[in-house]
């Protein structure tokens, strides 16, 4: 098989778009936390888990990226709760409408470790 530049072409391409698809949840949850924490030092800490049952026990299931997202800066929305400021709004609307922009069409394998993640699922 005799490859040529088109092919190379294609293949970095497909490369770029998986590793982005696979970023774009990290990437949210960074910019959430930072929104969030911003400014805040008492809630810029986080309880450490390093159990094996909190790595291991919770169920994997495919969901679309977007609802990942969502429900991980959510969860960060209520832990700060009333805190939150207009540069933080501002950032977690942007971080949903590049969600919804990137990641409605992508499956990614997430772990099922708290109850409201398990609810939305049994609502599907």
């Amino acid at each position: 098989v005799k490859l040529n530049s088109k092919d190379l072409l294609q293949w970095v391409m497909r490369n770029t778009v998986e590793s982005t698809e696979e970023a774009l949840p990290e990437w949210s949850r960074q910019g959430a936390v930072f929104a969030t924490t911003r400014g805040k030092s008492d809630m810029a800490c986080f309880d450490e888990e390093m159990s094996l049952q909190h790595f291991y026990a919770g169920a994997l299931t495919s969901r679309k990226a977007v609802d990942v997202i969502e429900g991980e800066v959510k969860s960060l929305e209520r832990r700060v709760g009333e805190e939150l400021d207009d540069f933080a709004r501002d950032v977690l609307h942007k971080i949903y409408q590049t969600a919804q922009h990137y990641g409605r069409e992508v499956d990614i394998v997430a772990a099922v470790f708290d109850e409201e993640y398990e609810r939305e699922l049994e609502k599907e």
